[in-house]
């Protein structure tokens, strides 16, 4: 039996709210996005905006996770029209927009990021493009279908319009950035308003039948997460797993103490 790109199918999963695991890469280096592919992982979130990524660096991961057959998104910097072409023109499965708080800012990045009623700039002789080699309705079309646009939820201000924004056309999933509620918010952790949040947000995803991510900073809350709808993880970050890895190693080769 052929198998089925990876690439390929994870637009559809994730629309159809498949439990999805994925991890931020903020090393803005192509062997990071080789190493994250050889693992069970199911895609990668490029961390442009808390990551010290060049265009040219964002390029070479793409090129890796097309040779490796692994679904990778990008995590704008920037909110506006130029930043998302330039993720999508690379090759990015789609985008992470950070601080959509209004219908508005939604509505303007779904249009961005597509063809047949928006406004993405066209080229034909990007790597999304096939460097000229697909059809200009053809290359449209399946850029308009597999491009996945999603919000990130992470303001308080953001929380009074979640109906709104969760049903904007082109919106494909809403994501809750935890930390930067917190801070929006002004509490810590363990705030019962955040996890009541974390579930208005989930809800409202659900209510408008599109999938909702979060970030994980603990794996042993994954089944909690998942109860409330969320579909897809974000488990951390490479950086991340290095320094748990190499600490565990420290301690495993420790020496005893007499």
């Amino acid at each position: 039996m052929a198998r089925v790109s990876r690439r390929a199918s994870f637009s559809e999963r994730l629309r159809d709210r498949t439990s999805l695991t994925g991890i931020f890469q903020k090393f803005p280096h192509h062997q990071a996005t080789e190493i994250l592919a050889m693992s069970d992982l199911d895609f990668a979130v490029l961390d442009t905006e808390h990551a010290p990524f060049d265009p040219s660096q964002v390029d070479a991961c793409m090129l890796a996770g097309m040779a490796c057959d692994f679904p990778l998104l990008v995590r704008i910097a920037r909110t506006d029209a130029d930043a998302v072409l330039s993720a999508l023109d690379m090759g990015a499965t789609g985008v992470f927009v950070p601080h959509v708080d209004t219908p508005a800012k939604a509505a303007n990045a779904a249009r961005f990021a597509r063809y047949t009623g928006g406004t993405r700039g066209f080229s034909p002789s990007t790597r999304a493009g096939g460097y000229g080699s697909r059809g200009l309705k053809p290359y449209m079309d399946a850029a308009d279908r597999n491009v996945l646009v999603i919000a990130q939820i992470e303001d308080a201000s953001a929380l009074g319009w979640l109906p709104a924004i969760a049903a904007t056309p082109g919106i494909d999933a809403l994501f809750i950035g935890r930390a930067d509620l917190a801070a929006s918010f002004g509490c810590d952790w363990n705030d019962p308003k955040l996890d009541e949040a974390t579930a208005r947000i989930a809800q409202s995803a659900a209510d408008a039948g599109i999938a909702c991510g979060a970030y994980l900073a603990d794996p042993a809350q994954a089944a909690r997460y998942r109860s409330m709808g969320i579909s897809f993880l974000l488990a951390g970050s490479d950086q991340g797993a290095l320094r748990q890895d190499a600490n565990r190693l420290a301690a495993a080769m420790a020496p005893d103490e007499e």
